[in-house]
C-alpha cells in the first residue's frame, strides 16, 4: 500500500517537498498565505491538480493549514522549535536580499545559496520585497541590525543602491552581489558570462540561414543587459555586419527592474515595445536572438496573433533556459545558465569575505551553455 501511494503521488511528493523547502528558507514565511493554486501551477511548472495533492500532504503533515475559500496558510509558528535548538551549532548567519518576485531564476538561486549554508552549519534568511524597492533599500540601511553576518545581493542600477551598497562597504561589511554589477560600486560579484552565450547563440542563428539577426530586449540600464547586447554586436560585427546592427536592434522603453513586470504573466511585457519593432521591422521569415526567455514567449505569443510559424517564419532563440523554453511550442532555443552554481558559489564567496581570506571586490563568471531546440528551424 506504501508504494502505490508514492508511485500515484510522485510528483506532488517532488512538489511537496519543493514547497517545504521555499518555505524553510523563508521564501514563504511563517503567517503568509501561499499563492493561489493556479499561481503555484504556473510557478512550479506542474498540473493544478498535483498543487493539490501537494498541498494536502502538506496539510497532513502540519506543515501547512487549509484556510476557508481554497487558501493554504504557513502556521505562524512554523520552524520555531527548529530554530531556538540548543544542539545545533551555527558557524555564521548570511542572508539573501532581493526585491523581485519568486520566480524559476530566483528560486534555482536560493537553492545553491541553501545547498551551500546546509554544507557549511551556517544559517541562512531571505529578505524578499515582491512588492517594489522601497522596503529593500530601508532593510539595506539597517541591515547590520538584523543578526546577519552578511549579504548577499540582487542589486539593481537605482541611485538608491548605490548610495546604500557604498554605505556597507565603506563600513567593511560584507556584500557580494549576484547576476549583475553596480556602476561605480566596487563590490564582488557572481554573473553569468552573458556576453559570450550572447555571441555564441547570435553566431548560430547567423550561420545557420547566412542572415543578420535582430535582437530583442530591454532598455540598456545595468551591467547584464549590457553583456548581453555586447555579445550580439560582436557576432553581428564578426560575421560582417556591423552595419546593420542599430537596423536590427529592437529595445523596449522600460527596465527589467521595474516592478510592474515581476509577475509571471507580465514578464514579456516589459520589451512589448521592442517585440512591436520587430514585427514591424522585420521581412520574414527572420532570425531573431531575445535577451531572456521571457521576451522569446513574447515572440511565440505574437507571432501567433499573426499566423506566422515559430521554427519556419520566425528563427528564435533565448537566454536562461527556464522550464518554460520546453514548454513552448517548438521547444525553445536558448543558452543554459547555472543558476543554482550561482547562488552557491556566490554564498561561498561570501563565506570568504566574512572571513577575510581575500580583499574585495572580486568576480566570478560562470560558463553558459546554447542548447539548441526545434524553434531555430530547419536550414534551408
Amino acid at each position: 500500500m506504501g508504494i502505490s501511494t508514492v508511485t500515484y503521488n510522485s510528483k506532488a511528493v517532488r512538489l511537496s517537498r519543493e514547497l517545504l523547502q521555499d518555505i524553510e528558507n523563508g521564501v514563504f514565511g511563517p503567517g503568509s498565505v501561499l499563492p493561489s493554486q493556479i499561481e503555484l501551477a504556473g510557478r512550479y511548472q506542474v498540473s493544478r491538480d498535483t498543487v493539490q495533492r501537494a498541498l494536502s500532504l502538506l496539510n497532513d503533515e502540519g506543515k501547512v493549514r487549509r484556510l476557508s475559500q481554497g487558501k493554504t496558510q504557513v502556521p505562524m509558528d512554523f520552524g520555531r522549535q527548529e530554530s531556538t535548538s540548543s544542539d545545533r551549532t551555527v558557524r555564521g548567519n548570511i542572508a539573501a536580499v532581493w526585491a523581485a518576485e519568486p520566480d524559476y531564476h530566483l528560486v534555482e538561486m536560493r537553492k545553491g545559496i541553501a545547498r551551500y549554508a546546509a554544507e557549511t552549519g551556517m544559517d541562512f534568511k531571505i529578505f524578499l520585497s515582491p512588492g517594489g524597492h522601497g522596503k529593500t533599500i530601508e532593510l539595506l540601511g539597517t541591515i547590520e541590525n538584523h543578526s546577519v553576518d552578511g549579504i548577499i545581493l540582487l542589486p539593481y542600477g537605482h541611485p538608491d543602491y548605490v548610495r546604500a551598497i557604498r554605505r556597507l562597504i565603506d563600513r567593511a561589511f560584507p556584500v557580494v552581489c549576484i547576476d549583475r554589477l553596480v556602476e561605480g560600486v566596487q563590490a564582488s560579484c557572481v554573473h553569468f558570462d552573458n556576453a559570450s552565450g550572447m555571441y555564441e547563440a547570435t553566431q548560430y542563428l547567423i550561420t545557420r540561414y547566412s542572415r543578420p539577426v535582430y535582437y530583442v530586449g530591454h532598455l540598456l540600464d545595468h551591467s547584464t543587459v549590457i553583456a548581453d547586447y555586447e555579445g550580439y554586436r560582436h557576432a553581428m560585427a564578426d560575421a560582417g555586419f556591423a552595419g546593420e546592427i542599430a537596423k536590427y536592434t529592437c529595445l523596449g522603453g522600460t527596465s527589467d527592474s521595474d516592478p510592474r513586470f515581476w509577475p509571471l504573466g507580465q514578464k514579456w511585457l516589459g520589451a512589448k515595445e521592442g517585440i512591436d519593432q520587430f514585427f514591424n521591422k522585420a521581412v520574414f521569415p527572420a532570425s531573431v536572438m531575445c535577451v531572456n526567455d521571457y521576451v522569446a514567449q513574447g515572440i511565440y505569443e505574437t507571432a501567433a496573433s499573426r499566423n506566422l510559424k515559430i521554427g519556419a517564419d520566425i528563427s528564435i532563440a533565448g537566454f536562461g533556459d527556464y522550464p518554460l523554453s520546453q514548454f513552448l511550442s517548438p521547444m525553445l532555443t536558448t543558452v543554459r545558465t547555472p543558476m543554482v552554481r550561482m547562488g552557491y558559489d556566490a554564498a561561498g564567496l561570501l563565506d570568504q569575505t566574512i572571513q577575510k581570506k581575500f580583499e574585495p571586490p572580486v568576480q566570478i563568471y560562470l560558463p553558459v551553455e546554447l542548447v539548441v531546440r526545434e524553434s531555430t528551424g530547419e536550414p534551408k
